[in-house]
């Protein structure tokens, strides 16, 4: 009867151990996809930072050229301007000597 007894919380004991078993199996298996979708967003996010950040340097470079045409085109309006104005100048030069 003891032996029987004995038997049988073996075969409790093994039964725990076994449930207990898969239930550090499922856990661990829920840690591995937790850290690999904390890795995947850590990966995606430097992605983006790094995209971003290259976005970034683009439009610096697109308002730089920007800047450039405008002064081309302002330093371009401001020659005719004053030749408009010499030549103004010198009409009236020569309509005084007159």
């Amino acid at each position: 009867m003891i032996d029987a007894q004995v038997e049988r919380l073996a075969r409790m004991q093994q039964t725990s151990d076994t449930r207990m078993q898969r239930q550090v199996d499922e856990l661990e298996a829920q840690v591995r996809g937790a850290e690999r979708a904390r890795h995947a967003k850590a990966r995606a996010d430097l992605v983006a930072t790094h995209i971003s950040r290259q976005q970034q340097l683009k439009w610096k470079s697109d308002a730089h050229k920007q800047e450039e045409l405008e002064r081309a085109h302002f330093a371009s309006q401001l020659g005719e301007l004053n030749e408009r104005l010499r030549n103004e100048e010198l009409a009236k030069t020569v309509h005084e000597r007159k």
